[in-house]
């Protein structure tokens, strides 16, 4: 879809990225410590009611952002400042935190590999209050697959906590996927390695950019994500009670070591790309080199075969029966005496 913003005043809500779902998706989830209620396919008519319950939880899942009209309507029911729907359907946000009059927004890139082994991003947006958290994102694949399932089996503190804990359990998944996937970044660069080593090139250019690609993306997100976590942890943020700061602190200790992972990442990357130049320098080398000496050992072969190839009369050797044969033998044992020399000066 990718709809240019210039010249829309602020506020106009306008998708920036492609189309990932056929329909836009609601589900939402109602939880207290003693139950649990899913409603799938959420209609819009019916959201307001449920987010309005005051017996229970409220988390409003959503998948699909090219309804631009289903957006709005979103907001109104929600009571979202249109600049923070306009940030939602903007899919090239840098990651924030934002602490609101009655909530808060949070933006961050979540990134895994997918179950066909391929590396996948999109932005995931969310608005919490004391009473609902409404999440957002761009495809059908489940990011927050295993909190669902948490809720659902009633696992762990998650559905004795407010909607804050709720909202630090989400963005945890995020960090988590974070890990996995440098986990397999590292499998894969370590591999590049042993195939540099094992002068085995091919693709190699190609698999190094992929993976430093990878990395940068990761940078431009974990980066700003950390100056985010820590405005979430100042004493004077209502969104996040005093129980969730201990998490919160946690959250940013595994957001640090992303990063360290990250620059570690890097700076492998960088040393494999100069292993592999070096690889392909010193194969150009060995091959000047053998070209080298094989030029050397014809340079007097060919002096040799030049001068009896003048067109004198008076060459003695011309008429010499044993003149052809004693040529051969000659130019035989200068090549190896030659091959010999090189040998000895540990050219080859």
């Amino acid at each position: 879809m990718k709809t240019s913003k210039k010249g829309l005043p602020p506020g106009t809500i306008v998708y920036t990225g492609d189309q990932k779902v056929e329909k836009t998706m609601i589900n939402v989830y109602l939880y207290s410590q003693e139950r649990i209620e899913v409603v799938k396919e959420v209609q819009l008519d019916d959201l307001d009611g449920l987010l309005k319950r005051e017996d229970c939880i409220s988390w409003v899942d959503i998948r699909g952002l090219h309804d631009i009209e289903l957006l709005q309507r979103i907001g109104k029911e929600a009571e979202i400042h249109p600049l923070i729907m306009e940030d939602i359907a903007d899919v090239h946000q840098r990651p924030k935190y934002e602490s609101l009059e009655n909530g808060a927004f949070l933006v961050l890139q979540a990134m895994y590999f997918n179950k066909h082994d391929l590396f996948r991003s999109e932005q995931v947006s969310m608005y919490v209050t004391p009473y609902y958290l409404i999440s957002f994102q761009e495809k059908k694949e489940d990011v927050f697959e295993t909190v669902k399932l948490r809720l659902i089996e009633n696992r762990g503190i998650i559905r004795q906590k407010a909607t804050d804990y709720l909202a630090y359990s989400l963005i945890d998944v995020i960090v988590d996927d974070y890990f996995e996937t440098l986990d397999k970044l590292e499998t894969r660069v370590f591999a590049i390695e042993q195939d540099i080593l094992d002068n085995k090139t091919d693709d190699i250019k190609e698999r190094l950019h992929a993976a430093r690609a990878i990395l940068v993306k990761m940078s431009k997100s974990v980066l700003p994500w950390r100056d985010a976590v820590l405005k979430t942890m100042k004493l004077d943020d209502l969104t996040f009670g005093e129980s969730v700061l201990p998490y919160l602190r946690d959250l940013y200790d595994h957001t640090v070591q992303v990063i360290d992972r990250q620059e570690t990442l890097r700076d492998i990357i960088n040393g494999l790309r100069d292993l592999y130049h070096s690889e392909l320098n010193l194969a150009m080398n060995k091959i000047m080199q053998v070209l080298t000496i094989i030029s050397t050992i014809f340079i007097p072969l060919t002096f040799l075969v030049g001068v009896y190839g003048m067109n004198f009369e008076n060459i003695p050797e011309l008429k010499w029966k044993f003149g052809y044969p004693m040529v051969w033998v000659v130019m035989v044992m200068m090549a190896l005496l030659l091959l010999k020399w090189f040998k000895r000066k540990k050219w080859f």
